[in-house]
């Protein structure tokens, strides 16, 4: 067996199934000079050929699913903390505590204890999902989330798993069989970037203040809904807050996701799960209803289960909106294309760290044709101010 699993990494999505999968325990993850984790065979001649790997790897196996359904729905949560303190407008955490209330258990992602790192962890009580809440836009470590998960559905248990559709696709595959007691929830993914753009941003205000971050947040709602805010609060009371798109985190995930992520298949129809849910950006500014300027959420609804989470989520307006609405995310339905100068990014972090990255002339470049771009879409009179240099 090779030591490699994949030929390219665009060909890993760093589920982590194959490692957790491999009865000889041969196989490893290990991070690469950009930060992302990838599957090594640390005794090739120990593999006995079962091809477990293989066939629990969301993105060998990727799929249409079978009647394939989705219906949209929108809202917001009815408790206007409840909605400031989420990620848009609190669907993930309102059908969670409803899950909870009926005796389920809940998987998502959160922080470490010391906010530098991001992994999958386990809920059983209405306080535990604080952790869960606002996205991560780095990508999270699985561990054993999908032992745990298979041991509670074994012990009769409801299971509610909220994660990216290829590691929720990568659970079901490493289950190998169905279970009546599973609920799955993905979430509409842009492509993270790795866990080192996070450490190394994190690690950098913590060197300058030179305290401990007690929470992290890259969605803090500062002014309402938009635009993002990344919060980190330190342990003296002190509060770090910056605009996330004028960030170097911000720039790093526009420019460094994992490769697989730029040819993701793992979208609409083959998305594994109950329910789908997002941000409703068409409503932001009010456009739609519903809305609140705190901020909406919107859900794919594709199976039974999907309409019995929405059904229990607890304190939440919900209203049915036209597909073509939600389909406004198009990270849903298709994936999101790396940008011109992404390799020599790679490259930069590696070597010089992540503000020299971020720092580069061509990205400055790339985002002003970027955004003559966009004002061709809106106009011609936009672009010729562009063109002009003037605001």
């Amino acid at each position: 067996m090779p030591e490699k699993i994949y030929q390219k990494k665009s060909e890993c999505c760093g589920c982590e199934t194959c490692a957790n999968a491999c009865p000889k325990g041969i196989i490893v993850m290990e991070a690469d000079a950009e930060g992302f984790f990838y599957p090594k065979v640390t005794d090739p001649d120990e593999c006995i050929n079962c091809y477990r790997c293989e066939k629990v790897c969301p993105f060998k196996n990727a799929s249409e699913v079978p009647n394939f359904q989705e219906r949209a729905i929108a809202g917001y949560s009815l408790s206007q903390d409840e909605i400031k303190a989420s990620a848009s407008g609190g669907l993930g955490t309102s059908i969670a505590k409803g899950f909870i209330k009926q005796g389920g258990v809940v998987f998502g992602v959160t922080y470490t204890d010391d906010c530098l790192g991001i992994e999958y962890r386990r809920a059983e009580r209405a306080e535990d999902l604080e952790q869960f809440r606002t996205s991560k836009y780095a990508q999270s470590r699985k561990n054993d989330v999908y032992q745990k998960v298979r041991a509670d559905l074994d012990a009769g248990k409801k299971v509610l798993f909220v994660g990216l559709p290829c590691d929720s696709y990568a659970l079901q595959l490493f289950l190998g069989k169905q279970y009546e007691n599973l609920y799955v929830c993905t979430l509409i993914c842009h492509g993270p970037t790795s866990l080192l753009v996070h450490q190394q941003y994190l690690q950098g205000l913590i060197d300058k203040h030179g305290d401990c971050v007690e929470s992290f947040s890259v969605r803090y709602k500062k002014d309402g809904w938009k635009p993002y805010y990344i919060r980190a609060k330190f342990s003296d009371g002190y509060e770090h807050l910056e605009k996330f798109a004028e960030s170097v985190y911000g720039v790093a995930f526009l420019y460094m996701k994992r490769p697989s992520c730029n040819v993701c298949p793992i979208k609409r129809s083959k998305i594994h799960s109950d329910i789908t849910i997002g941000d409703y950006h068409l409503a932001a500014g009010g456009k739609l209803k519903p809305y609140n300027p705190d901020g909406v959420s919107s859900a794919f609804v594709h199976t039974e289960k999907g309409d019995y989470l929405v059904s229990i989520a607890d304190n939440f307006l919900v209203e049915e909106i036209p597909v073509k609405n939600a389909l406004y995310s198009e990270a849903y339905h298709k994936a999101i294309q790396a940008k011109a100068n992404r390799a020599k990014f790679g490259r930069t972090i590696a070597e010089k760290g992540l503000t020299a990255a971020a720092s580069l002339r061509s990205i400055k470049v790339i985002d002003r044709m970027d955004e003559m771009k966009r004002a061709l879409r809106r106009g011609g009179a936009k672009v010729k101010k562009l063109i002009l240099g003037r605001k």
